[in-house]
């Protein structure tokens, strides 16, 4: 049966949002009225109600007006309301107030039931106070369950503004009522905010503008309009209200019924749907697909008709109206009986169908029947069985495992519910007799003639074909259970190597896979291979099929083809013969030798035999043969000079000198074992050789080597030979495989000659065979030379005679003929098979890090039993022996190379392969930072690997592919040979066009491809190059390294070879290197190495080889690879006892999942900012396989606030982890959700300290006042957190760079203020403070200048950062009756670092121009270090040294200017008051918020810098000095002037460290007044309200004074402190010399009387009260100075620049200015007796004072 449950939502628009999910709460949303529909099944409703919001309040056409804001709409709910299905209900939704208008209900009746949601109600407005906000909708207006209705939030009301003609603002609106509580009321200007569940926000307040509509937000509803602000502005809109309508649809699923089968001739049937159940549901049938017709398609059970054969598709339908449809499909199939079977697989009748191995049958299958659900199986070998098999539910049925040569007979019967197929025919088929093998192929053939003979047992078969495979199972050699079987394999593949493996079926199951049945390996070149073939002693008796099979071996071993049973691969050839298996004889003991063979001699072609003796019925018998002395051993088997090699007697047919000393050994086996070895047995084969001779010694031969072979002999110096022959037979010059290349070295004496060269393959005693000519010097004569030739792949081993003559008169050389001169000299080379035991392939080895053990692999072909390992290439012992592939370095600290080969108990592989024991350094990881510090919810840990790197080629040339990625060129080409351009050549490859350099090249491995050039052409001159073809992009390599292998022969002279390197893609070449002596030989390249890292990063590289030579020799190389390393990225894992969160970018958005990344970023979770520390382990597996695994310590300097205990911050338990934050810590406030328990800084003075701080959302934090928070960097306030500075507390930050965010509170109280009082502000925090300004201030100002001299007092309206403004007081009360303080809370981000404000200069400051000052401010909310702010390297260049600070002093009575004595001074010198004792001095701290002014010096930048912040000093907005001394050398005076009306000037000299008695910009400050009275110091023309003096004090010092006065009458001057020396007995005087007075001031103060005006010549302050001499003798300075006969005298110890003279008033009248300084000066004096007061300028800058008498003398 097929069911399909089928869903349709409808979407119902009727003038409402309305959207449905089957079967849940679907709600009925209506925003506007309209009418709702219940659905078919619902019976019981929710419903929720929301008022609309009114409007807020329009204002009328007059100043100061305000409106409120609109209320919002009420919330009302019922539940479990009864309504009746397809009944119409009305809706009526509240709509929102427009301006001035209240909201509207919402309402809704259903049945009895009613449900009403009250509006909000309008705002007032108000010209001459707050207007009132509206009521939000009334509960008592409202209908609801009970608990279930709220009001909507009252609207804001509107704010008058009695000052100015726009000022009114309007209140924000009401929200709506939520579904869990009461609307939000608006307040000030600010909306309501959205109530949670549904409530909607109000509209803002206008201020000087209309009110904002309350927002339409999807999901919330009711929230009342804004009220207007100011004269003639319209309210906010309110928000309409809503009704949603929630009902749950009835849960009815339809039902088909299950799927029918309807059988022919039948056309009809009946459907089985159900019924609904629910009031008002209907069902209904309908046909999706087929052929058929339904009767009643609102019945169930409706009938079909018309019925065709195939299916059809019937679909029941029941209809929940608005609540959605369910479906449900049966299908209906009308059927028929099914027809025959057809098609069988085997085919009927066919024969030798294969029932074991490759390819045998194991099911039989035929063609699906239409109609049919099933089919009755009949199988049966013999004859058809009478019943049924099996009944199957597909077109196959599984036979089983087949029997040979048998018929097997099957029939189909396909079957349905209706019946079965009639008149099914009976098919057969017969198996073969003979097991089945799948057959090899290649796709490009076989090289040369393929596996030409194949011998073993007495099977001794030779083919010669080219076909990939060949079947000789006809071709049976018989073998015993148990015994080792010697076979041969040869082959002729044109000196190709091919890689060669045997298998047997020794379970004859078709197959050569199973364990064992792979019985040899190796490696054979054209040539014969031998090995054993180890029968099991449980080996199946009888007939087994043998696979020998070949694939050609590509010299890389990544292009090696591997044999495999089944071969489908490029080149190979496979040929299958049979073993016949025989019992082993029962034995009881393994055969013993009794008899071991002799040795034998014959003369050369005789035969001879070797036989032994074993005990203990040997079955069979394994002989083998040496060439080289008994060290390595061959088998043998039978084949040419060999017959009966399976028998205890070998026969030698025919012998050649060439297997002269040969030894031989035998063993014997039973199914016993085998026996030990016998001992070998030494052949003679006597051969006798002419002996060419000479008869002049003068030409001959000096010595000759041999180079590149398995073994190097030489024989040098020989000299002359007796006679002109030399026999040196004895020495083996040479050892070589067939197939390999002999190379000779021959140097000739007595002058250039002839050479020609011979060996006697064949063994027979002469050279005269084809062949045995194998190098002549041609028509060239030389004296030295390089010559090389192959031995023929055929060769059979043996020891040959080398014969090699030279001549000096011609280059006719014959073997055996005599010649005058010349010489003739014979060596023996040995030719040897390569032994079987070979090195497939091995395995390098690495380890990571130093002083560990590598292990190495290597994997053996030919038997290989014993694998054996040595340090060098060639010669020395093995270092070990190992019985597998596997060998375990001992510890090595750095890379190591091996050799190894391999044993298989007879030889031992004649080359050694190279393996490396790699030791990998292990990168550094490195870790940033190396020791993590997490500091808060930002943190992240960056985690980097920066050291791990992969080594990657770039080039790569090993000449063996189908294209060479080099491209040669010749641009010198004279006299050149075939050879003499770069070409690629096959190993082993001997040039036959050079004129006498013809060495035998092989690269290293025979069939092996390299580049080649020679210039041994007669009077050649060349120049050749191969240059890589395309260029190189080295970029983003570390470092490039060229290698390459390579045989240079160097004839000397003027020739060389070079690598040579272009940056510019071949148009220029530089050198490398240069090569200019031989390297490598013939048959062993070297490898050079060639450090190019300077061309890393170069785009377009290449390399070339260039050979440069006259008539020399050659060149070949090989394996060319340029490669360098490059930064790789590391992927990372992590643990750690608490989750760590991971990711693939530093702002932590991407989640990291084991990405490749060479960084990745851990932040840390909550739960771990709350612990004091812990460990994370981090692990990376880098490229170069090296796993690297660190565990990092993360320390938590992050403090998390708990409150456990209180608010108190110092309480360390309040703190997670525990502990009271310091400046490393960085501070997590979170919400507590127990207010009682948010943190507070609290006590006297309290230093709290943190790196950064981060207030949470709902967090809260508070600093109380005199306490303070010092924090590192950054300050954060999330949205809705608190931090809240209270007055006089203080955040001080350090980090200049560090970024605040969020707001904080900084409240700054004032001091007590009058009406019309002025306040110098500055805002701490980043956000307009003008608008935060309270409503107890009207008018604000700031400064500004413009470079003219005076300055303006300008409205401001936005406040600019580190700039002052004021406000003053409005004229209200208390304010126009008790001086009374005020708060100002400044909200915003903090300000933090560094803070620029430009500034300009009037003159320069060089006068108290009011074009010359600057308001600024203390940015911080910290207080500021003024002295620290002064001396600022920057800031001194641009502003004087002293801060002026407005202290209100004077009673404003409402007219005229305020009193600039009202400002109080301060620099380095010390402060002076703007108020009588005791009252406010500055101290030089500048408080939070607080305004001053400075005197500008020139145009420029100033800057506020962290450094400048403090710790306290914050709790005014200057603060009351302590008056202490506050310096060792720091000696000052306080002195106030008043008058009769209380007026009050202070001034202040002072002798400090630093000043001078010139003019100093930090401790002199000139007076700022327009007050009514001024007291002040003169210096240099200058009034000073300040004036810092030069230390040590000098009691003869004097300071004028002067004043000011705007009335007659009596003033007095007196002490108002002291401190330093004047607090002992220093006195202090002051001179009055208008009436020539000298007052002691520490005894009394001085009254006296003057008129109005400025007088700067009457008052001298000085420290003695002796009477005025008229010669004065300084004796500090040396000075002595008088007035005599109208002269001015004046002698110095120093030199004199200037000098002024003052009358007694104090009036400058004379200035005497010398030419150049000098230390006499005298000049005229014209005026009348009296005392005159001189101060004379010195070299040094310092200046004297010194009281002269002018007589009549």
């Amino acid at each position: 049966m097929e069911k399909k449950l089928h869903i349709f939502c409808c979407l119902v628009i009727v003038n409402f949002l309305f959207t449905l999910n089957l079967y849940s709460q679907s709600p009925s949303v209506f925003t506007t009225s309209g009418t709702w529909v219940c659905p078919r099944g619902v019976t019981s409703i929710t419903v929720e109600a929301w008022g609309g919001g009114a409007g807020g309040a329009s204002t009328p056409n007059a100043g100061n007006a305000n409106g409120g804001g609109g209320g919002g709409g009420a919330y009302a709910k019922r539940t479990s309301v009864t309504v009746i299905p397809g009944t119409t209900y009305t809706i009526t939704v509240g709509t929102g107030g427009a301006s001035n208008t209240n909201g509207n209900a919402s309402t809704a009746t259903f049945g009895l039931v009613t449900i009403t949601a009250a509006g909000g109600s309008r705002g007032t407005s108000s010209t001459t106070a707050n207007a009132s906000g509206g009521i939000g909708g009334l509960v008592s207006a409202s209908l609801g369950d009970v608990g279930f209705v709220f009001a909507g939030g009252n609207g804001g009301n509107g704010t008058y503004q009695p000052s100015g003609n726009n000022s009114g603002s309007g209140g924000g609106g009401g929200s709506g009522a939520g579904t869990t509580g009461s609307g939000n009321f608006g307040s000030g200007t600010t909306a309501g905010s959205v109530k949670a569940n549904s409530g909607g926000a109000g509209g803002a307040g206008g201020v000087n503008a209309n009110g904002t509509a309350a927002p339409v937000i999807v999901g919330n509803y009711g929230g009342g309009g804004g009220g207007g602000g100011h004269r003639n502005r319209s309210g906010g809109a309110g928000q309409p209200g809503a009704i949603i309508v929630t009902f749950t649809c009835p849960n009815e699923t339809a039902t088909a019924g299950v799927d029918q089968i309807v059988c022919s001739p039948t056309s009809a049937t009946s459907l089985a749907g159900n019924a609904p159940v629910s009031v008002g549901l209907t069902g209904a049938w309908t046909k999706p697909s087929g052929t058929g017709t339904i009767t009643t398609a609102s019945s169930p059970t409706s009938g079909v008709t018309g019925l065709v054969v195939g299916s059809a598709t019937f679909r029941w339908t029941i209809n929940n109206g608005r609540c959605g449809t369910t479906s449900d499909d049966v299908i209906v199939t009308r059927t028929t009986i099914p027809s025959a079977a057809t098609t069988p697989s085997p085919s009927n009748t066919s024969t030798g169908i294969c029932y074991l191995g490759d390819g045998a049958i194991t099911s039989i299958s035929w063609a699906a029947t239409a109609g049919a659900t099933s089919y009755d199986v009949y199988f049966g070998g013999g004859s058809l069985p009478a019943m049924v098999t099996a009944n199957v539910s597909t077109n196959s049925y599984s036979s089983g495992t087949l029997l040979a040569n048998t018929t097997y007979y099957w029939k189909i019967v396909p079957k349905n519910s209706c019946g079965s197929a009639a008149s099914s025919t009976t098919w057969t088929f017969t198996t073969s007799s003979t097991i089945c093998y799948c057959t090899p192929t290649a796709s490009n053939g076989i090289e040369g003639t393929g596996i030409t003979n194949v011998s073993y047992s007495t099977v001794n078969y030779t083919t010669n074909n080219t076909i990939v495979y060949n079947d000789y199972t006809s071709q049976i050699g018989n073998v015993i259970q148990g015994s080792s079987l010697p076979i041969s394999v040869t082959t002729a593949t044109q000196n190709k190597k091919y890689n060669i493996k045997i298998w047997v079926d020794w379970n004859n199951d078709g197959d050569f896979l199973d364990s064992g049945e792979e019985v040899f390996s190796g490696i054979v070149n054209s040539t014969t291979i031998n090995g054993l073939i180890n029968v099991p002693l449980t080996a199946i008796l009888g007939n087994h099929r043998m696979r020998i099979g070949i694939a050609k071996q590509n010299n890389r071993a990544n292009r090696d083809e591997i044999p495999t049973p089944c071969f489908n691969g490029g080149r190979g050839a496979y040929e299958d013969y049979t073993l016949n298996v025989t019992a082993a004889p029962i034995c009881t003991l393994a055969p013993t030798v009794s008899s071991n063979p002799v040795n034998q001699t014959i003369n050369n072609g005789q035969n001879t035999t070797f036989s032994a003796t074993f005990l203990n019925s040997p079955t069979s018998y394994i002989w083998e043969v040496s060439s080289d002395g008994g060290i390595n051993y061959t088998t043998i088997t039978n084949g040419g000079v060999y017959s009966t090699a399976n028998s205890a007697t070998l026969t030698i047919t025919s012998a050649t000198g060439a297997m002269s000393n040969f030894r031989y050994r035998v063993s014997a086996t039973n199914a016993c074992g085998t026996s030990t070895v016998s001992s070998s047995a030494i052949l003679t084969v006597n051969t006798t050789y002419c002996a060419a001779s000479s008869t002049s010694s003068t030409y001959f031969i000096s010595g000759i080597s041999s180079d590149g072979n398995l073994k190097d002999t030489s024989n040098t110096p020989t000299g002359y030979s007796v006679g002109g022959y030399g026999n040196f037979s004895n020495i083996i010059i040479a050892t070589q495989t067939p197939s390999g290349g002999i190379n000779i070295n021959i140097a000739l004496s007595g002058g250039v000659q002839y050479v020609k060269c011979f060996v006697d393959w064949n063994g027979d005693g002469d050279f005269v065979d084809i062949g045995e000519d194998v190098y002549s010097s041609g028509g060239t004569a030389f004296v030295t030379t390089s010559f090389g030739f192959v031995v023929p792949a055929a060769q059979a081993q043996g020891n040959y005679r080398l014969r090699i003559r030279s001549k000096q008169s011609d280059n006719t050389i014959a073997s055996c003929t005599n010649y005058s001169g010349g010489e003739t000299e014979d060596y023996t080379i040995a030719i040897v098979p390569d032994c079987a035991a070979l090195i497939q392939s091995v395995s390098n080895g690495f380890v990571c890090g130093a002083n560990n053990s590598v292990t190495i692999n290597a994997i053996g072909l030919g038997g290989a039993s014993e694998y054996r390992w040595y340090s060098t290439e060639t010669g020395g012992s093995s270092i070990t022996t190992t019985l597998t592939g596997t060998y375990t370095t001992p510890s090595l600290s750095a890379s190591n190379t091996y050799y190894v080969t391999a044993y298989n108990g007879s030889c031992e592989s004649l080359v050694r392969t190279r393996v490396v024991a790699k030791v990998i350094p292990v990168p550094s990881i490195i870790f940033t930072p190396a020791s993590p510090i997490i500091c808060g919810e930002n943190t992240t840990i960056t985690i980097n690997a920066s050291n791990d790197t992969v080594e990657e080629d770039l080039f790569v040339e090993d000449f063996d592919g189908t294209t060479v990625g080099l491209t040669a060129t010749i641009p010198t080409n004279t006299n050149a040979g075939a050879d003499s351009p770069w070409s690629v050549k096959t190993s082993t490859y001997q040039p036959t066009t050079t004129a006498v350099w013809r060495p035998a090249i092989n690269s290293g491995v025979i069939g092996s491809n390299f580049g080649f050039t020679s210039s041994d052409y007669s009077g050649a001159n060349i120049i050749t190059r191969y240059t890589t073809t395309n260029s190189l992009d080295a970029s983003n390599y570390l470092n490039l390294t060229l290698t390459f292998n390579h045989y240079y022969s160097y004839y000397g002279g003027a020739e060389s070879a070079k690598v040579q390197v272009s940056t510019d893609g071949g148009t220029n070449f530089t050198d490398v290197a240069t090569y200019t002596s031989d390297r490598g030989s013939a048959s062993k390249f070297v490898t050079e190495t060639i450090d190019l890292s300077t061309y890393k990063d170069e785009t377009n590289l290449k390399i070339r080889f260039q050979y440069t030579a006259g008539w020399k020799d050659g060149w070949a190389i090989d394996d060319i690879r340029v490669y360098g390393t490059k930064q790789l990225s590391t992927t990372f894992t992590w643990s750690s006892s608490t989750p760590v969160d991971g990711f693939t970018d530093l702002a932590c958005t991407i989640p990291y999942v084991a990405q490749t990344v060479s960084t990745i970023y851990l932040k840390p979770t909550f739960t771990q900012l709350q612990e004091v520390g812990f460990p994370i382990t981090v692990n990376a597996t880098l490229a170069n396989g090296c796993p690297v695994s660190k565990v990092i310590n993360v320390t938590n300097n992050s403090k998390i606030w708990e409150g456990i205990t209180d608010s108190d911050w110092s309480i360390a338990s309040n703190w997670k982890p525990n502990g009271v934050p310091t400046a490393s810590n960085c501070i997590i406030i979170p919400d507590t959700n127990v207010p009682a328990h948010d943190p507070v800084i609290s006590g006297t003075n309290y230093n709290a300290f943190g790196k950064n701080i981060l207030v949470k959302t709902d967090g809260s934090l508070t600093v109380n006042s005199e306490n303070n928070l010092t924090i590192t960097d950054e300050t954060t306030v999330n949205a809705n957190g608190i931090f809240y500075l209270n007055n006089s507390a203080s955040l001080i930050q350090i980090n200049d760079n560090a970024i605040n965010s969020g707001n904080i509170a900084v409240k700054r109280t004032s001091r007590p203020m009058y009406r019309w009082d002025y306040v110098y502000h500055g805002s701490p925090v980043a956000d307009d403070a003008i608008s935060q300004i309270p409503s107890q201030y009207d008018l604000r100002y700031k400064y500004v200048t413009n470079k003219t001299i005076t300055g303006t007092w300008t409205p401001i309206s936005t406040s600019t950062v580190g700039e002052g403004f004021i406000t003053r007081v409005r004229n209200i009360a208390p304010f126009n009756v008790t001086p009374t303080s005020i708060d100002f809370n400044y909200i915003g981000i903090p300000n933090n670092g560094v803070v620029p404000v430009s500034g300009t200069t009037y003159d320069g400051g060089l006068t108290i121009a009011h074009g010359n000052s600057k308001l600024l401010a203390n940015p911080y909310p910290s207080a500021l270090d003024a002295k620290l702010f002064l001396d600022d390297p920057n800031n001194k260049l641009f502003v004087g040294g002293t801060i002026y600070l407005w202290t209100s002093n004077t009673y404003y009575i409402g007219t005229g200017p305020y009193s600039q004595a009202d400002y109080a001074s301060w620099n380095k010198t010390g402060a002076t008051g703007g108020l009588p004792p005791p009252g406010l001095t500055p101290d030089g701290k500048i408080a939070s918020g607080q305004g001053f002014m400075v005197q500008m010096i020139a145009d420029g930048t100033l800057n506020f810098k962290n450094y400048m912040r403090i710790s306290g000093y914050n709790n005014n907005f200057f603060r009351l000095a302590n008056h202490s001394v506050e310096a060792p050398e720091n000696h000052r005076i306080w002195l106030n002037m008043t008058n009769s009306s209380n007026s009050f000037r202070q001034t202040l000299i002072g002798y400090v460290n630093g000043a001078t008695n010139d003019e100093d910009r930090s401790y002199d400050g000139m007076t700022l007044s327009n007050s009514k009275i001024d007291l002040y110091s003169i210096l240099n023309k200058k009034d000073l309200n300040i004036q810092g003096r030069a230390i040590p004090f000098d009691e003869n010092d004097t300071v004028d004074l002067g004043y000011k006065t705007n009335s007659s009458g009596k003033l007095t001057i007196a002490i108002d402190r002291v401190d330093g020396l004047f607090l002992e007995n220093q006195g202090v005087y002051l001179e009055d010399k208008l009436l020539n007075i000298i007052h002691n001031l520490k005894q009394s103060s001085y009254e006296f009387t003057s008129d109005v005006g400025t007088f700067n010549n009457r008052f001298v302050l000085r420290y003695t009260n002796a009477a005025l001499g008229t010669t004065n003798p300084d004796t500090k300075t040396g000075l002595t100075s008088l007035i005599s006969n109208k002269k001015i005298i004046i002698h110095a110890a120093k030199k004199i620049h200037s000098v002024l003279v003052y009358d007694i008033t104090g009036k400058l009248i004379k200035e005497y200015l010398p030419k150049m300084a000098v230390e006499f000066f005298e000049d005229e004096f014209p005026f009348s007796e009296g005392i005159y007061l001189a101060k004379i300028k010195l070299e040094d800058n310092s200046v004297v004072s010194e009281k002269l008498m002018n007589t009549r003398n």
